[in-house]
């Protein structure tokens, strides 16, 4: 699904929010040569910002 979202949008920068707790997603993410971009706070829960190129 992902290489399919690559694929229809070339070129185009994603970002997403995953909490930093969440080992399984952040392994996953990773793995798709994402990259960690910043963390933040929200509510007393930590975020982490990962970004991809199409």
């Amino acid at each position: 699904m992902f290489a399919k979202l690559k694929d229809f949008l070339p070129e185009r920068e994603g970002i997403l929010f995953i909490k930093a707790n969440n080992k399984p997603s952040l392994q996953a993410h990773q793995k798709m040569d994402m990259c960690k971009m910043t963390e933040f706070i929200y509510e007393g829960t930590e975020f982490l910002v990962f970004a991809y190129n199409g």
